[in-house]
């Protein structure tokens, strides 16, 4: 049977191959809370997830492809019913699809070639948020690229207070101007709201967030380089 999945080593959507697919239902706890935090009820619910191994038509990379089906009831019907729809088409559609997994899990892209010339915790920091953003876990990112800042603002002015204070200081310093201090205002919230308000920014704000900080750090990296061009660059007459 063939169908259209990710391959991790193409880096784009191709032809699989399936090779074997297996079910297994899965029990899981779950639970509702209260509005203290504390736990209301507890509950179990049933899964039923499908493995398809795969081979890519186009490179022949194997690929695992785990998908979650959350199923309202035990009943047999209801899983035979996901098992004949996976079999057939690759996937369910009367199914609930809760999460999908890929292995191997490896990033669509490498880390930026100038990562690798940064400080050592800024590179940490840098490669960290990329495989969190690879990952779906957009909250983490968020609050990874919130360290990035934090990190930028104590190498320059040290450690003065809160985050507002931080960016008001640097740009009080001319360290950063005002279009910079206007957006770090925005993604610093949004890594306070990751980190304390249950906030998961989509896929689009995590990468425009990252790009800021790129572009920050970048320009921190890149500063002597630039006053090089700068003073080799001949004047106007």
């Amino acid at each position: 049977m063939e169908f259209w999945k990710n391959c991790w080593n193409c880096g784009h959507d191709t032809p699989q191959e399936r090779v074997a697919l297996e079910f297994f239902p899965r029990i899981v706890e779950m639970f509702s809370k209260k509005e203290d935090g504390k736990v209301n009820q507890r509950v179990w619910a049933v899964f039923y997830d499908s493995y398809s191994f795969t081979k890519c038509k186009k490179c022949s990379a194997p690929s695992l492809f785990v998908d979650e089906y959350w199923t309202q009831t035990t009943s047999p019907e209801e899983a035979k019913c996901i098992a004949e729809e996976v079999k057939i088409n690759g996937v369910s559609k009367s199914g609930n699809l809760v999460h999908s997994h890929i292995y191997p899990g490896f990033l669509k892209e490498p880390f930026p070639q100038w990562t690798h010339d940064l400080e050592e915790t800024y590179m940490v920091l840098f490669w960290e948020v990329y495989q969190a953003a690879a990952l779906g876990l957009n909250s983490l990112a968020m609050m990874g690229i919130r360290a990035i800042i934090d990190k930028f603002a104590l190498d320059k002015i040290g450690d003065i207070g809160g985050f507002a204070k931080k960016l008001n200081t640097l740009l009080n310093a001319k360290i950063i101007n005002a279009d910079q201090h206007a957006l770090l205002e925005v993604v610093v919230d949004a890594g306070n709201a990751s980190a304390h308000r249950g906030y998961k920014p989509d896929n689009n704000h995590v990468k425009i967030c990252l790009q800021i900080i790129e572009q920050l750090i970048g320009i921190e990296k890149f500063g002597d380089v630039i006053n090089e061009i700068r003073q080799a660059t001949p004047k106007r007459t």
